[in-house]
């Protein structure tokens, strides 16, 4: 399958920042979310898809404490801006 494809988009009405859709092999991610929250959301749908039976409480630990490491070391996105 493969890894999954990432799309950006509002996920306003889902009320959530990250979605992780298995049968799509697709994650969906918040376009608004900037910065930290927007690293640690890619990190948190990505362990959704590698390890799809651990807790939520589990993954939201691991995915903070990626975040926080990553940040730490200026592990950064790059946003394009398109005009």
């Amino acid at each position: 399958m493969g890894l999954p494809k990432v799309i950006e988009t509002k996920l306003g009405r889902e009320k959530a920042d990250g979605i992780m859709v298995y049968d799509e092999n697709t994650i969906y991610i918040d376009q608004r979310l900037k910065g930290i929250n927007k690293l640690e959301t890619y990190i948190h749908e990505f362990i959704h898809y590698q390890r799809p039976k651990l807790s939520e409480k589990t993954v939201l630990k691991e995915a903070k404490e990626m975040a926080e490491f990553l940040w730490k070391y200026h592990v950064r996105f790059v946003e394009n801006t398109k005009e």
